[in-house]
């Protein structure tokens, strides 16, 4: 009996070491403040903006499709982006938000030689930030009274070298780097003793590639047509970086490390020809799901597609579009979001100056929904 005694503490505690153990997410990161895991995907240039990235595929931004039609020259997007949280300005009082960000959508530079496209770019598929602040609870609320600071943003930015080339088939290939960096933080000031900041940041790189095709006839007449089709992948990504409380209750800290799975999109896009000066667009695509086993989270594979018109008067220097969509990603906290897309350009010579807005509606289930709306430019300087 006393041998049986001291082998089962024996046991158990061999048991805990033999069997793996997921801590589940770090705090202050819940999916109520912040969205995590996913994302929807952030448009690299303003024309994909005003689409509602109803273009995404087609060959026409080499960020998306390495084998985009020859641009030689320079590309710059900024990026105006506001993520407006419907769901805890409805549920709480006093809110306050930062209502715009500025950032980066996108840039290339692009040559050729040789009879190959090269091109050398940068761009952002993932970027969310937001701060909030507000009292919890509504206002007939009979709670204890406490002030609460919301601060979060992923970012998650990709570097690439891509070669293309061909006629009316075009094909294309990219290698590329992809770089995390994740910060959130959350201060309660209440007479809690959980009260304080609680504070998160992780990041962690992954190499990658792309590769796609472009296939196009008589693409500047009426019943011509662009089809093209691609797809990423990026390799597993490791993060480190570090938790840390400081609470009326006491101060720690402690280091995580973390890997997030391979993950991959793909999709084809479509444009056909109404007339010289007017197009449709029509996309659809897929992506893998995205696992973060010492998270203990993951979300499952989604599905997205988009339609678009774009319009241009060859007699002015203007143009126009517009776009519609759906992004979905079962298993995050925000699985579904709809796009709407406008966007003006304005060409002088071989310079083109355009200016794309993009808003989406994101339900959370069971709450209000809110929205993400981004306002990209675009500067094209050929040469």
């Amino acid at each position: 009996m006393t041998c049986r005694r001291l082998l089962l503490p024996l046991a158990a505690a061999c048991l805990c070491v033999a069997l793996p153990v997921h801590a589940g997410l770090p705090q202050p990161l819940t999916a109520t403040r912040f969205a995590f895991p996913g994302s929807v995907p952030s448009p690299a240039s303003a024309t994909s903006a005003g689409l509602a990235l109803a273009d995404r595929w087609v060959g026409e931004d080499v960020a998306s499709n390495p084998a985009a039609a020859p641009q030689s020259g320079v590309t710059l997007s900024p990026l105006l982006l506001r993520v407006s949280r419907q769901d805890l300005s409805a549920a709480n009082r006093e809110f306050e938000q930062v209502d715009l960000n500025f950032d980066f959508a996108g840039g290339q530079l692009g040559t050729r030689m040789r009879g190959v496209n090269v091109t050398l770019y940068a761009y952002q598929p993932q970027l969310r930030l937001e701060n909030q602040s507000y009292l919890l609870g509504r206002v007939n609320s009979t709670g204890p009274r406490a002030a609460v600071e919301n601060d979060g943003s992923l970012r998650e930015t990709r570097l690439g070298l891509a070669l293309g080339g061909g006629g009316a088939l075009r094909v294309g290939a990219a290698v590329e780097w992809t770089r995390r960096e994740d910060r959130y933080q959350f201060r309660e000031t209440s007479g809690s003793p959980d009260a304080g900041l609680r504070d998160l940041a992780f990041d962690g790189s992954a190499l990658g590639g792309a590769a796609g095709f472009r296939w196009e006839r008589a693409p500047g007449e009426r019943g011509g047509w662009v089809l093209g089709g691609g797809a990423h992948f990026t390799g597993a990504l490791d993060v480190t970086g570090q938790q840390s409380a400081d609470l009326t209750s006491g101060d720690s800290s402690s280091d995580i490390a973390a890997s997030r799975g391979s993950i991959w999109d793909a999709g084809a896009s479509a444009r056909w020809t109404l007339s010289p000066e007017s197009g449709v667009y029509g996309t659809v695509g897929t992506r893998s799901g995205e696992t973060w086993d010492e998270f203990g989270v993951q979300a499952a594979p989604g599905q997205s597609w988009a339609i678009g018109i774009d319009f241009r008067d060859r007699e002015t220097s203007w143009g126009a579009r517009v776009g519609a969509g759906q992004d979905v990603q079962p298993g995050t906290p925000e699985p579904r979001a709809t796009a709407l897309g406008a966007g003006v350009s304005f060409y002088s010579g071989e310079t083109v100056l355009d200016l794309g807005i993009l808003h989406r509606a994101v339900p959370r289930p069971g709450l209000p929904t809110l929205s993400d709306d981004r306002v990209t430019a675009s500067v094209r300087v050929a040469f």
